[in-house]
């Protein structure tokens, strides 16, 4: 079978063969299989084992190319530096248009993804016509034909394990594997703010659908257009953020809870087959944090787990 389909380019509206794309670039997925056996697990059918993770019919080649070359710096400068030791603590500094093109193109992507799936059914009508301004605006910047992503502007945070003990019990026991290890793409609302939200690994990426209605709610992450840095010491966000972060910590735990006997016999498997390996590896550290943060509660068979299109209602 072909893995391509002549239909409309969802980014430059030409008619033409498009390619079976990627929602996360491939490399993202390249490191998730290799630290994790070459085993995903979704939030949708958990009992299944993927491969790689999903993807969609969206990009004719040029397109497709022209992601492409801004995902080879973002690769090589910030995603596998970021994901090879701990999170710089003053950051990941870049200098090149290639940060913001690259952020916003993951936040179209995301979006044009779960619009296709219709599954923004928990949008207001004036938030669906914001979410199609966004994705005009970000495939007008991403082409060329614009200079500027605004209103629809992009953020990003970086994270690692929480190393201090915490007194706060409503923190989920799965918190540092889902901040380091977890892959979603969803969009998100608090009151009036509507945002594409692309969590891979350690990095979440985060589109405004809707014009920020407080712009001062994030302080140390608006990706800039020609130089800035990912992450650093002075980083705020809403806590509404840091409250569904936690939701969905927990929401993984949840699936990995529910696997089937069969499931959690071949984990078994899997995780011995690393033997003194598994020891070094960041999801075992991950692992090691929550049981110190929560004991007992935190203790649950995983491999890797991606919450695929669970959105926000």
């Amino acid at each position: 079978m072909t893995s391509e389909l002549q239909d409309e380019c969802r980014l430059c509206g030409k008619r033409r063969l498009l390619r079976l794309s990627h929602i996360f670039p491939a490399f993202m997925w390249d490191w998730l299989k290799s630290t994790s056996r070459g085993k995903i697990r979704t939030s949708v059918m958990p009992n299944k084992l993927e491969q790689d993770g999903p993807k969609q019919r969206l990009l004719c080649h040029d397109c497709e190319e022209l992601f492409s070359k801004w995902e080879r710096p973002f690769a090589e400068k910030v995603f596998r530096p970021l994901h090879l030791s701990e999170t710089p603590r003053f950051g990941i500094h870049y200098d090149g248009e290639w940060a913001l093109k690259f952020s916003t193109s993951i936040s179209w992507r995301v979006l044009q993804w779960l619009h296709n799936q219709q599954a923004l059914n928990h949008l207001t009508d004036e938030q669906l016509t914001q979410s199609q301004s966004a994705l005009a605006t970000w495939a007008a910047f991403l082409l060329g034909c614009k200079n500027s992503v605004l209103p629809h502007e992009q953020h990003a945070l970086l994270f690692d394990v929480i190393e201090n003990n915490h007194t706060d019990q409503k923190l989920s026991p799965f918190l540092n594997r889902y901040l380091t290890r977890a892959f979603e793409a969803n969009v998100i609302r608090w009151k009036s703010d509507v945002l594409t939200y692309a969590k891979m690994g350690r990095l979440l990426m985060l589109g405004y659908i809707s014009p920020p209605a407080a712009p001062e709610a994030f302080q140390g992450t608006r990706v800039r257009m020609k130089r800035g840095t990912f992450g650093g010491p002075n980083i705020t966000m809403p806590h509404a953020l840091a409250t569904f972060i936690n939701e969905q910590a927990s929401k993984m735990g949840s699936v990995l809870k529910g696997l089937s006997p069969k499931q959690r016999q071949r984990d078994h498997y899997l995780i011995e087959s690393w033997g003194d390996e598994m020891g070094q590896t960041d999801s075992f550290r991950a692992l090691c944090y929550d049981v110190n943060h929560s004991g007992d509660a935190a203790f649950s068979e995983e491999i890797s787990v991606t919450l695929s299109n669970d959105v926000k209602k």
